[in-house]
């Protein structure tokens, strides 16, 4: 082993490391870890029945087990390792109506109607997320309107020229006149969080507003 990897061994003694998803990604990963003397820790939503030989490898490995349902509400560590399955958080998909529209007495919009009422595109042609969802359920939208900026379709749904689809979050940032109402079809979009530290004194508190009002997974 090179002396970098011998270095980031040394300086992992003692430290808390949890590993999120028990899975054969993982598992060689809990191991090592634990041979180079880290508190490790592994976390799944499973069960212990239902993770089978992994769970058994895991817990004989010597990690702590963490799971359940609750699996990611108790993470204490200095390092977390996340399995490529796991997502950070879930935003979803929701279609955008005027509080005037017909529809906006619905609790939900189909993708009959998604196909039918006259829709207000951003970013036509570029791949956006519910450009994916769409090309997925074989949607063609009865397209009126595009822009290429997502508050000038928030402003243009709100005027009742059409409807629109776009993340949930998103709608939060404006209060006028709109509707955001769920799809009958998985819409969820899986979100990761990146940023460095101390680069910008408002950033922290834009991540904590992201992630409380995303889903946790």
């Amino acid at each position: 082993m090179n002396a970098m990897a011998d270095k980031f061994f040394d300086s992992i003694k003692g430290k808390k490391v949890t590993f999120i998803g028990i899975g054969t990604s993982n598992l060689p990963l809990i191991k090592l870890f634990v041979e180079k003397g880290a508190k490790v820790t592994a976390c799944d939503k499973k069960n212990f029945e239902d993770l089978g030989q992994n769970g058994i490898k895991a817990k004989e490995y010597g990690a702590e087990l963490l799971l359940g349902e609750n699996y990611l509400s108790e993470i204490d560590a200095d390092i977390v390792f996340r399995s490529p399955g796991t997502p950070f958080y879930k935003d979803e998909l929701v279609a955008w109506v005027s509080e005037n529209h017909k529809l906006a007495k619905k609790n939900s919009i189909s993708i009959e109607q998604l196909k039918k009422e006259p829709f207000i595109a951003t970013h036509v042609g570029e791949d956006t997320d519910y450009a994916r969802i769409f090309k997925k359920y074989y949607i063609v939208p009865n397209t009126r309107l595009a822009t290429k900026d997502v508050f000038v379709t928030y402003t243009m749904v709100e005027a009742g020229l059409g409807i629109s689809v776009e993340h949930s979050l998103t709608a939060k940032v404006w209060q006028g006149k709109v509707k955001c109402l769920p799809i009958d079809f998985p819409t969820d979009i899986e979100i990761g969080l990146a940023y460095l530290e101390n680069e910008n004194e408002g950033l922290e508190k834009v991540i904590e507003y992201i992630s409380k009002s995303l889903k946790k997974t």
